[in-house]
């Protein structure tokens, strides 16, 4: 039985403080949460591991809600949602069929059992500042855009905006514990499609700087 959740009728803004993959904090901008990714202890010369942990206004949590492992050799690398199993990356973020294998772009199965697909367009191949990523369903809808801030639109400071479709960030409120045949997810007062999003976007992120 899946828990009561609440509809806030607006999308997600998530303001990227710095752009960096080792050390940011997405924070909404109407203060409904928060995400802090960052570098973990176990990060070395050969490895880098995340740690990326969501917590509310009425909840923070000391353990993170997603580990993401990244070696050198990407088909080694892994990720395990709360106190789930750990997951081969390449088997959860699978290549689009039809383009080129040094493309960034992936598709993924979400807890809620829908599809996605993460797609990078970069208006100027000359400037990095150009990139950004759109995230679609199996119906080819967009459910959240990540791209770089313009302080002149925005009025804000931050490096970038992560933006999700209000249908995509239903809060949950409660503990709750939901398996499905890819995720395990434990934690409180979060849509576990909201992590899923920004997991997955950190990796396609982490993709296309290091094979560039």
């Amino acid at each position: 039985m899946r828990p009561q959740s609440t509809q806030y009728g607006l999308p997600l803004f998530l303001e990227d403080a710095s752009g960096l993959l080792v050390k940011t904090t997405f924070t909404d901008l109407h203060d409904r949460l928060q995400l802090v990714l960052k570098a973990t202890s176990a990060s070395g010369p050969n490895q880098l591991q995340l740690a990326l942990s969501l917590s509310t206004s009425r909840n923070a949590k000391s353990s993170p809600d997603c580990i993401i492992d990244l070696p050198q050799r990407l088909e080694r690398g892994t990720l395990s949602y709360g106190a789930g199993p750990a997951l081969s990356i390449e088997s959860y973020l699978r290549r689009v069929s039809g383009l080129s294998s040094r493309s960034p772009n992936r598709r993924f199965t979400a807890s809620d059992s829908h599809n996605y697909t993460w797609s990078m367009t970069q208006s100027n191949p000359r400037d990095s500042s150009t990139i950004s990523w759109v995230c679609t369903n199996s119906q080819g809808a967009v459910v959240a855009e990540y791209a770089t801030n313009d302080p002149e639109v925005t009025g804000s400071r931050c490096a970038a905006v992560l933006t999700i479709e209000e249908a995509q960030n239903s809060m949950v409120l409660g503990e709750y514990s939901m398996v499905s045949p890819q995720v395990s997810i434990r934690s409180n007062y979060i849509s576990c499609v909201v992590v899923e999003l920004l997991t997955t976007l950190t990796i396609v992120r982490y993709i296309a700087q290091t094979s560039s």
